[in-house]
């Protein structure tokens, strides 16, 4: 963490909200009771669907005290007596008020219900009611879902709740009947691989940049160092082949990278070719201005960088830099050439962050050189300590990508319903720590945010402005909610939120290679092993604030390393195979050596970050009148996040395994559901279409919505497919976890603080 991390709201979102109970063996401290009160305080205003979980929290607490506390002959104080009682009556005050609030509710969204508008006659009338529809469906569920816990919780009458319900899925079948029908027969059809854009190039000189491009990708494939001489010929052959004088002036207009995709679609609509060409053009002109300034810098520093991404033209081209440079005597560390390769790259517009510019993120990925334990580092307690708290750290890099995806209820329902499955004590208190972790950092993280804006805003009184909102925000569940509703306003203003988060990622970048620094001069075993778990702790939660990317590292041994660089190792190794299934025979082989060392801790951080992931495109793709367009465009999460819950069974002790095996998604084995999207990952990925139809995209998003209801029967919209896998990823959190504590529980922790460290929270 960074000095200017506010140490209070961090205190707050870490002991008033989470309530990390500690119950001492005779009874309850004054200190606990204290923090108690002052909990009973703040939620006690709360309306009662904020007010209850932590309110019946606070009681079960008291009641344990109070049982405790007789069990050895004692008795609760005066002054926590009196403390249950007003907390008791609170409780049963909170039916009357519930009641109330579930009515007035169930009024507002019957309100909703009677003001959708007509279906009419047109097409355009009909897909307005069904995208109001959605729209209002997604609005209502989980509304409705929050009031009858608390109902059920307190009683009181849920008769008005049950007639939104019945309206709820009557609306739901309404919708089904508008979704777009397939007008072809038959599978997808296979579309020629996937190809770079067309350049205007041929004979030789095409043939010389697609060999210096196929070389320079083997070489990123396995982290070796490109070479400048190769990529500069590259770079000069792209330039001769576009005109990149026009695709500069096309991109300081657009000023987007958004922007150029929506005029390329335009353009396609009028005329498919002309739409074609004009995305190749600024294809290829992003391709050669990342790869010119990279490699600039790479002659200057001498680092490693690379990228393994889609040649696909609607892709990102995202790059990390492995390596750091050195110029003379001093070394350039990885952060730092990350901020001279995003200025460069953004000068000629308008200082706009490359990730808006051009959908290409730059990432500091320099690998910490430790060398693989000993036996007798092994078999030392404090070394076992550090090799913990790394895990617990990965592990909550992965579940803050599952939080920021989760409105404030649906994380504390995912976790509450999570622990609840896990049976033993220990396991579930770890679990419970991980996710209050995940839970506090992310709020500090958002918080970070706002404040890092506001000093970035060019209207000093405005930021200032906008720090003291900041600072008056409540210490309540509320006020979480109005600092997510902060933070989703500045996120759609995307150059500013990503200047802000590119400016803290380097900060805390910055930090983690100075323990970096420490880690490399530090000559005791145990503090290395100390400064490596706070290493990697630190780089989780910098990863946070830098766009599309993986927090914690199995995903990243999982996704990129053992699948994406695969292929690309295997396609580049100068090796000719007798057929293609040789070669793909061949990159199986070499996914699958790599996947054999990892880790189930590893795996299950890749689990919970393709779940955060998809959650992302569902709710991205929610605005849409269908769901189709969603369920292919989150298919490959699907498919990863099933894959991950395969390996994590075959990487436990055997009866672990055996029950992770047995959790079933939709009622279906994870690897028959991850057979059944394949579909829709190769319409994604557009290995497979529809250019017969008369319009391919309504083809495959009709296709899409015919597959999903093969697959997941019950799931009607994107909500719906969310609550279905976000079930299927509670279970195997609960199971998973419950295998792992151990891996995850820290003693002996002395050395960690030894090298230097805060205590971690």
């Amino acid at each position: 963490m960074s000095d200017s991390l506010d140490e209070t709201r961090r205190a707050w979102l870490a002991d008033t909200f989470k309530l990390q109970f500690t119950l001492a063996a005779t009874g309850l401290p004054p200190e606990r009771l204290a923090t108690l009160r002052k909990t009973f305080d703040n939620v006690k205003v709360q309306s009662p669907e904020f007010a209850l979980r932590p309110l019946q929290a606070i009681a079960s607490e008291l009641a344990v005290a109070a049982i405790t506390a007789a069990d050895t002959g004692a008795k609760l104080a005066a002054d926590a007596l009196a403390f249950k009682s007003d907390v008791d009556t609170e409780l049963g005050l909170l039916k009357t008020k519930a009641s109330g609030i579930a009515k007035t509710h169930a009024a507002a969204w019957q309100g909703k219900i009677d003001a959708l508008p007509a279906a009419g006659a047109t097409p355009e009338s009909k897909a307005e009611r069904a995208k109001q529809i959605n729209a209002l469906v997604a609005e209502i569920e989980p509304g409705v879902a929050r009031d009858l816990y608390m109902l059920g919780q307190l009683g009181g009458d849920t008769g008005p709740l049950d007639v939104i319900e019945m309206l709820v899925a009557s609306l739901k079948d309404e919708y089904k009947t508008m979704w777009p029908a397939r007008t072809t027969d038959g599978p997808p059809e296979t579309l020629p691989a996937a190809t770079k854009p067309d350049i205007a190039l041929s004979g030789d000189k095409a043939k010389a940049l697609a060999d210096a491009l196929k070389s320079t990708q083997a070489l990123m494939a396995t982290d070796k160092a490109t070479d400048p001489d190769v990529v500069e010929a590259g770079v000069a052959l792209i330039k001769e082949g576009i005109d990149h004088v026009a695709a500069k002036a096309d991109l300081q207009r657009l000023k987007t990278w958004d922007a150029v995709k929506a005029e390329y679609r335009t353009k396609a609509k009028a005329n498919a070719e002309t739409g074609k060409a004009f995305m190749a053009k600024m294809w290829w002109y992003r391709r050669m201005l990342v790869d010119e300034t990279m490699t600039k810098l790479q002659k200057e520093y001498g680092f490693v960088w690379g990228s393994v991404g889609s040649d696909n033209p609607e892709s990102d081209y995202d790059l990390t830099v492995r390596t750091h440079g050195k110029k003379g005597d001093d070394i350039v560390r990885d952060f730092k050439i990350v901020e001279l390769a995003n200025a460069a790259i953004s000068k000629d517009f308008g200082g706009t962050p490359p990730g808006i510019l051009f959908d290409t993120n730059l990432y500091a990925e320099a690998v910490v050189n430790a060398p693989p334990p000993t036996e007798e580092q092994q078999a030392d307690p404090a070394f076992k300590a550090m090799a913990a708290m790394k895990e617990q750290g990965q592990d909550v890099g992965a579940l803050m990508k599952l939080r920021r995806y989760m409105e404030w209820d649906e994380f504390e329902d995912y976790k509450a319903k999570m622990l609840e499955a896990i049976a033993d004590p220990a396991a579930r208190k770890v679990a419970e720590k991980q996710f209050d972790e995940a839970d506090s950092l992310f709020f500090i993280a958002r918080s970070e945010q706002l404040m890092k804006a506001a000093d970035q805003n060019p209207d000093p009184e405005a930021g200032k402005a906008t720090k003291a909102a900041i600072g008056k925000i409540p210490h309540t569940p509320e006020g979480q909610k109005q600092l997510l509703d902060m933070a989703a306003h500045l996120e759609h203003d995307a150059a500013t939120s990503m200047a802000a988060n590119n400016a803290i990622y380097l900060e805390k970048m910055e930090e983690v290679r100075r323990l970096e620094g420490l880690y490399d001069k530090e000559p005791a075993a145990e503090n290395k092993a100390a400064l490596l778990a706070k290493l990697k702790s630190l780089q989780a939660d910098a990863t946070f604030f830098a766009a599309e990317a993986y927090h914690s590292e199995g995903p990243l041994l999982h996704v990129v390393k053992a699948g994406q660089s695969s292929k690309l190792e295997i396609e580049g190794n100068g090796v000719t195979y007798p057929t293609p299934k040789d070669k793909n025979d061949a990159i199986e082989a070499k996914k699958q050596e790599k996947l054999a060392g990892l880790t189930a801790n590893q795996m299950l951080q890749s689990f919970n970050e393709n779940l955060g992931d998809l959650l992302k495109d569902i709710r991205h793709y929610a605005s849409e009148p269908f769901p189709g367009l969603g369920f292919y465009r989150s298919s490959k999460y699907i498919e990863r996040l099933c894959d991950a819950v395969s390996l994590i069974a075959s990487k436990l002790p055997a009866e672990a395994g055996r029950a992770v095996a047995a959790i079933k998604l939709g009622g279906k084995a994870p690897a028959s559901v991850q057979t059944a999207v394949a579909g829709l990952v190769d319409i994604r990925g557009e290995k497979k279409g529809f250019p017969g139809a008369a319009n391919a995209e309504e083809e495959k998003q009709a296709y899409a919505i015919a597959e999903m209801a093969k697959v997941f029967p019950g799931v009607t919209t994107l909500p719906d497919l969310a609550k279905e896998i976000g079930g299927f990823g509670r279970e195997v959190n609960s199971v998973v976890r419950g295998a792992i504590a151990a891996a995850m529980t820290a003693t002996g922790t002395g050395a960690y603080f030894a090298a230097g460290q805060p205590a971690p929270t």
